[in-house]
């Protein structure tokens, strides 16, 4: 299906900005959002009690795959977190 889209700068400078952070062409990008979007949830009358594991296990993925890579060390220790406690 082709679909055109007028999307908004702001959301369009977005959208290019995540396409190249994480090295994914823009069909690619809207076509896993659309996907992520339209997904079963407990707010759209999914019983998720009912989800086998393979389908926590691909969800978790994709929630995972939704964020941009880090590309740099990352200090995550209890005291960067709680410095100035």
């Amino acid at each position: 299906m082709t679909i055109n889209l007028t999307l908004p700068p702001d959301l369009e400078s977005r959208l290019l900005e995540y396409a190249s952070v994480t090295g994914q062409d823009i069909d690619r990008v809207v076509i896993d959002l659309v996907r992520e979007r339209l997904q079963p949830s407990p707010t759209n009358g999914s019983d998720d009690a009912t989800v086998p594991q393979e389908g926590w296990s691909d969800r978790f993925r994709a929630w995972i795959d939704g964020f941009p890579p880090v590309s740099h060390t990352v200090d995550d220790s209890r005291e960067s977190i709680y410095e100035d406690r």
